[in-house]
């Protein structure tokens, strides 16, 4: 995946990882552009039974190194469920803090984990689908 600064026209590639093939997308950036956080999948949704995993990474946008890696069996067992649907990254609540929405087996399960960067610290933020941010 590869990434272009619109101001500097710096680029950015990240690997993939040799187990996704689904590609890569969702790319959000935190406010201080120093990371990108991203989805990449294997597997289909669609198969019997579903063999569809998520994960979420996330890299330095200056060198282009992948620096945490959220597993979606990781993301299970914060949320104690067996399986997840689909996660993704939603937005950054500060330079370091993740926002990730997930969906458990049944659709209509949702949360909002936030993930600390540094520390690869993972809990429960809300209920809920991301939407958007809010300002005043």
């Amino acid at each position: 995946m590869t990434i272009i600064n619109l101001t500097s026209s710096q680029q950015t590639s990240f690997a993939l990882d040799p187990a996704s093939d689904r590609g890569a997308g969702f790319a959000v950036f935190s406010p201080n552009n120093q990371f990108a956080a991203w989805l990449e999948a294997s597997g289909s949704m669609v198969a019997e039974p579903p063999n569809f995993h998520p994960r979420v990474r996330i890299g330095d946008v200056q060198n282009g190194s992948v620096v945490r890696d959220l597993l979606d069996a990781t993301a299970a067992q914060t949320i104690n469920s067996d399986q997840i649907a689909f996660m993704r990254p939603a937005g950054w609540l500060t330079n370091e803090t993740l926002l990730v929405e997930v969906r458990g087996q049944d659709w209509e399960d949702v949360l909002l984990l936030s993930y600390d960067v540094m520390s690869g610290g993972l809990s429960i933020f809300s209920t809920g689908s991301f939407v958007g941010f809010g300002y005043q």
